[in-house]
Order: structure tokens, then C-alpha cells, then sequence
């Protein structure tokens, strides 16, 4: 699984290494993959009916800030030191097809999004 994990990374980081975003691409490549967790997890808690982030909306817009930016700190942490920049740079060393890699991350993205919103939009009722 982790080998997997870095994979995705590689191919995150070989994206975001292009352009306005290389100065922080290493950030941008924690944040799109910590972005994919939230939505498997709020998939899943959508499917199984936890609505423990129901009440949240009656706070003010800075104090929801400051719990999503508590809640996922250990989370970004706990990639930031499992997954290490040098070590991301290794393996894209090694990747011989980023092109491939890119396309099949980007993918994978859009994929999470399109369930987590179906799963979003079924159990609210908006669709079946």
C-alpha cells in the first residue's frame, strides 16, 4: 500500500513541478492527496449515515476554518514525515513513464469527486 501511495505522489508532484506551482509543489502534492482522503472518508461516512460534521454550519466561517485546519493537521504531518520529499524524488527518478502516471492520478481524482458527489447527491435525495 505504501508503495502504491508513493506512486500516486510521484505522479501528484511530476504535475505540480510544472509551471506557477513549482515553487510548492512538494505542499501542493500533500494537499491534492490529503484533498482525496477527505473525500473517501466523507464518501464513506455519507454512505453510513455518520453526521457528525451536521451541526458545523452555524459556526462562523474563520472558526470552521481553524477545525478542518485542526482536524487535518496530523493527517498532513503524518504524510509529511512517511512520505519525505528526498524520498518522493527518488522514485520519480526511477518512474519512466510520468506522462502515463500523470493522466492515471488525474484520473483518479476526478473519479473521487464524481463518487463523492453522487454519494452526496443520493443520500440527500436529490437523485434516486
Amino acid at each position: 500500500m505504501r508503495n502504491l501511495i508513493l506512486k500516486l505522489l510521484v505522479y501528484l508532484y511530476s504535475y505540480y513541478n510544472k509551471g506557477n506551482t513549482a515553487d510548492i509543489a512538494y505542499f501542493m502534492t500533500l494537499s491534492a492527496f490529503l484533498m482525496i482522503l477527505i473525500f473517501h472518508y466523507m464518501t464513506l461516512a455519507a454512505g453510513f449515515g455518520w453526521n457528525h460534521f451536521e451541526n458545523i454550519s452555524q459556526y462562523p466561517k474563520f472558526l470552521r476554518y481553524l477545525i478542518f485546519s485542526i482536524i487535518s493537521l496530523p493527517f498532513y504531518l503524518t504524510l509529511y514525515f512517511v512520505f519525505p520529499k528526498s524520498k518522493i524524488l527518488r522514485q520519480q527518478r526511477k518512474e519512466t513513464n510520468l506522462k502515463r502516471g500523470r493522466l492515471i492520478a488525474f484520473g483518479y481524482f476526478v473519479f473521487s469527486f464524481a463518487l463523492f458527489t453522487i454519494t452526496m447527491l443520493t443520500v440527500n435525495g436529490v437523485i434516486f
